[in-house]
């Protein structure tokens, strides 16, 4: 990387651009890139990483099982209508080229099919309402519960699911019924 690093890395960028680029003519693809940076929620983009979203009938979880059991292709992670891919000084240009080809077929099967999923809706951002302080939440006497049953508890643990990766509740924090169903909806799709 000292002598060489500039050159491996402007390949693994040119990589994750071209690749992007490509996907982006698929139907119903959108590859996430710099002209979504300086509006609300997003402040850097980080070129090495490819977040695809699918608009889609299916969710980014069953398309991230299709990549990896049908094209041999394993994402970093997925959400209700992303997947995200991981571009390194590993990867080739073979395998970027396999991945754009395997979305290219997934969409030919998927076509015409109609998304009849929901958007699931954030919570609201209000400040909880603390309980404990987060060491006593932490170390205290705890239990499990069911999440159905969770409403009207006090938060043991951090709790920040994805998307959109914002802690929803910290230790020691009141647990409400609208975080409860937020869950809910997040575990049912």
């Amino acid at each position: 990387m000292a002598v060489s690093g500039h050159k491996l890395m402007s390949r693994v960028i040119e990589m994750a651009r071209e690749t992007a680029s490509v996907i982006n003519k698929v139907p119903g693809v959108k590859c996430f890139g710099p002209e979504h940076c300086g509006g609300p929620g997003a402040y850097q983009f980080d070129q090495t990483r490819l977040l695809v979203h699918f608009d889609w009938a299916v969710t980014g979880f069953e398309v991230a099982h299709r990549l990896r059991v049908e094209f041999k292709l394993q994402a970093e992670m997925a959400d209700v209508q992303n997947v995200l891919f991981l571009v390194g000084q590993g990867n080739t240009w073979g395998q970027m080229k396999r991945l754009s080809t395997a979305i290219r077929k997934l969409e030919k099967a998927y076509r015409g099919l109609h998304a009849n999923r929901l958007a699931l809706p954030l919570p609201s951002l209000q400040q909880s309402k603390h309980v404990l302080t987060p060491r006593e939440a932490l170390f205290g006497r705890t239990r499990r519960v069911p999440l159905s049953e969770a409403a009207g508890e006090v938060s043991a643990e951090r709790l920040c699911p994805y998307p959109p990766g914002i802690p929803l509740l910290a230790p020691g924090e009141y647990i409400n019924k609208e975080g409860v169903d937020y869950l809910a909806s997040l575990v049912r799709s």
